[in-house]
Order: structure tokens, then sequence, then C-alpha cells
């Protein structure tokens, strides 16, 4: 019998046009077939898929067939939900997640796309009683990447607010 799922299994081939280049919020999950509790989280996936449609892309990556992306992205239990907004990692759950922690993961990444998107002009900048969204440098991996929403007074780098980071 097939399956008519809009969640799709994708491949390191597939990675950067599916996630990192998307227009839209992306919920992965990292998976294994062994994992009871990813089995147990796909029914969940399916609804959340179908109730946000063309806004989000839920998408899953077996981590044992594609192991250097899970260590790409540091994953070490499954099951792992990453929500990828404009390339970089806004969300990250590790663990058997319901339907309402999903949603509230994804409405929030949802909140600040719109935010984004509804700024007008070239540079896009924030109102002082605005959420002003900072990138901090992981100094380990030596790329940027969103750690959490910090004041402007902590002296981290500003940079363009191409992306924004998790409350």
């Amino acid at each position: 019998m097939a399956t008519d799922s809009k969640v799709r299994e994708i491949g390191e081939e597939d990675w950067r046009v599916e996630v990192l280049e998307s227009p839209v919020p992306v919920l992965v999950d990292c998976y294994a077939h062994w994992c009871g509790p990813c089995r147990m989280m796909a029914p969940t996936l399916e609804k959340l898929s179908s109730r946000y449609g063309e806004r989000i892309k839920v998408l899953k990556i077996n981590t044992d067939e594609h192991q250097k992306l899970a260590m790409d992205y540091d994953i070490r239990a499954l099951p792992t939900c990453l929500v990828f907004w404009a390339g970089e990692i806004a969300v990250a759950m590790t663990g058997l997640r319901n339907e309402r922690q999903l949603s509230e993961a994804l409405e929030s990444v949802l909140d600040k796309a719109a935010l984004w998107d509804g700024k007008q002009g070239a540079d896009r900048s924030f109102r002082s009683d605005e959420l002003l969204f900072l990138l901090c440098i992981d100094r380990r991996k030596g790329r940027l990447r969103p750690e959490s929403v910090l004041d402007p007074v902590d002296g981290v780098l500003q940079l363009g607010l191409r992306h924004f980071c998790s409350g």
C-alpha cells in the first residue's frame, strides 16, 4: 500500500538545497530505524506537516546512513529535531517531543521569520523596542551560528541580521 507521506527523507546530496537554501523554515527529524522514540514521533511529524502545509518543510535524515551530517551537526542522541531558518539552526530539541512542543518551536521560528520578512529596506534594521537578533561566533567550528537572543551591550558581533537567534 502506497503512503501519502508529506514528510520526506533526504540525504547528504539534498541537504544544501532542501535545508540550507530553503525559503521556508525546515524541521529536520534526525532518526534511526532502530530508535523506538523516533518511530513514536513519526505520526506527530506527519500531522505537523499537514497542519503547516507550505509554510514549512518537514524532512527526515537517517543518522546511521548519513553519519557525516550527524557529526557536522553534533547529533548525539535520537530523536533530535532541528528547525532551520535562513540556513542556520534556530531550534534544536533532543528526545521524544509531543505535538505541542514541536508546534511551539515551529511557531516561534515562523513568528521570527514573519518579523524578518516584514522589514522594509536593504538593511532591515530593528527598532530598539524590537528583539535584536544577533549571531555569535562558534569558535570551535570557526563559523557563525545562532546561539541566543543577546543584549547588544554584551559586545557581541552584530552581522547584517541575515539570520536570527532563538529565544
